[in-house]
């Protein structure tokens, strides 16, 4: 399932040094989540340290951490 499909951005809840957070409907699993979507033009560098800190946010477990659901790209290559 494609992060279009999936995901249906609702309002924009903030903005990071090199992207945004929005809320968004999950259609598959029927949840109001929070995207932090990486900005397009973002160079490689920033692309990498997106990814490792997702990874290893999704490896954590702690009751006061946010669980990662997912980390992906969508259809224009901005990651997520």
């Amino acid at each position: 399932m494609s992060f279009e499909q999936r995901y249906a951005l609702q309002v924009p809840l903030g903005e990071t040094a090199r992207g945004s957070v929005w809320s968004a409907k999950d259609n598959r699993e029927g949840k109001t989540v929070a995207i932090v979507l990486l900005d397009e033009d973002a160079p490689e560098p920033a692309r990498a340290q997106f990814l490792a800190i997702h990874l290893a946010a999704k490896l954590a477990s702690h009751p006061g951490l946010v669980r990662v659901l997912e980390t992906g790209e969508t259809a224009s290559g901005q990651l997520y």
